[in-house]
């Protein structure tokens, strides 16, 4: 847009479930609560406000003892508690390595 947007930081907490249905693949499902500092706006869209929800869900494919590639869905929003809920989904794909 060219323009220049104050900068918005996210803390959140989110305890995070793991099943092994089958050997090398994990499906992960997380859901927690979070806080923003800074500007509420993102993308030109009002989030409302300070406190929001967050879940997630996703599936792991295990590629070798110490690198998986995985994809999640994460969605955030303030369940309605302020006058804009514009929420977020967001897809992700990653590289994992564990040590």
């Amino acid at each position: 847009s060219g323009r220049d947007e104050p900068p918005t930081a996210r803390l959140s907490l989110m305890p995070q479930l793991l099943l092994a249905p089958r050997p090398g693949w994990q499906l992960l499902a997380g859901l927690g609560t979070g806080l923003m500092a800074g500007d509420t706006n993102f993308a030109g869209n009002n989030l409302g406000g300070r406190f929001f929800l967050a879940s997630k869900l996703g599936i792991r494919m295990q590629l070798t003892r110490h690198l998986a590639a995985e994809y999640l869905f994460y969605h955030q929003s303030n369940a309605g508690i302020y006058d804009h809920n514009a929420g977020l989904n967001m897809h992700q794909l990653a590289l994992v390595f564990r040590f």
